[in-house]
């Protein structure tokens, strides 16, 4: 039983695709498939996107958990009061679990230059999407699943 986190997608449907066509074997009963949010803006197909995560979860027989990111939540905020408010990030978190989050893009390199999520103490941040590569993450053997995508002269 196996933990899937998927990172922030901002409308990178050529990028979601990738990953959860790789995730679609390796998603089983008993496992937990958990999108971490922020499904649109700044891509270029938001509604694929929601479309694909909603397929996914019909077809797989893994447990699917979407979050609501603040892209999400400032959407839904702008629908109904027009207000917006700032985001808590696990910064300094140095507590006994696991933390692994999305929506703040904090972006490493590994030796070739592939972006790769950003490990500090106990928490793991998988927003990589700004480089074009959408981040997925098994827990607990911390396998990462990412699109094959990466365009460092296209920014999303």
């Amino acid at each position: 039983m196996a933990t899937i986190a998927i990172g922030d997608i901002h409308g990178n449907l050529r990028a979601l695709n990738d990953v959860l066509d790789r995730l679609r074997g390796e998603a089983t009963s008993g496992d937990t498939v958990v999108f971490l949010g922020d499904y649109i803006d700044r891509g270029p197909d938001s509604k694929g996107c929601i479309d694909a995560v909603l397929n996914f979860r019909n077809k797989v027989d893994a447990e699917v958990v979407c979050l609501l990111g603040n892209h999400e939540d400032w959407f839904l905020r702008t629908l109904r009061d027009r207000s917006r408010h700032s985001w808590l990030l696990p910064n300094g978190y140095d507590g006994a679990d696991l933390i692994v989050y999305g929506h703040r893009d904090t972006v490493t390199f590994n030796g070739d230059g592939w972006p790769a999520p950003r490990i500090v103490g106990r928490t793991i941040g998988i927003d990589t999407i700004s480089q074009w590569v959408l981040t997925a993450i098994r827990l607990p053997d911390r396998q990462l699943f990412q699109s094959a995508g990466h365009d460092t002269k296209r920014r999303v």
